[in-house]
């Protein structure tokens, strides 16, 4: 169908900093994601950061910021390759579950469409 559907899921944890009210951590994500050489196999950097508004915490929040664009797995190391080989299965579910929703979110635009 073409849809041009991404997913992701965590592969490793790279490193970790922060104190009790703030913290931060950089994740390898393993996805199927458009590339800048095309589509495939995907991995890419997260940094993720934690803390309390002004220290309460009963106000959490959570930023996430991508650490670059994603890199065609095929074109990196070995190892990477060997580690997301692990997280297949759980990548086809995530993406499995991206391309229903998407395939629900057209199938309601049609209707919406056809009545217009």
């Amino acid at each position: 169908m073409n849809l041009g559907v991404e997913a992701w899921v965590p592969l490793k944890e790279n490193s970790a900093s922060g104190g009790p009210t703030r913290e931060s951590s950089t994740t390898t994500m393993l996805g199927y994601a458009k590339t800048s050489d095309g589509w495939g196999l995907a991995l890419t950097d997260v940094r993720t950061e934690r803390g309390y508004f002004e220290g309460d915490e009963s106000c959490p929040w959570e930023n996430r910021y991508s650490e670059g664009e994603p890199k065609l797995l095929l074109k990196l190391s070995r190892e990477l390759r060997i580690l997301a080989a692990g997280r297949i299965g759980d990548l086809l579910i995530s993406l499995l579950a991206a391309g229903n929703e998407a395939v629900k979110a057209l199938q309601e635009a049609k209707k919406i469409a056809e009545q217009i």
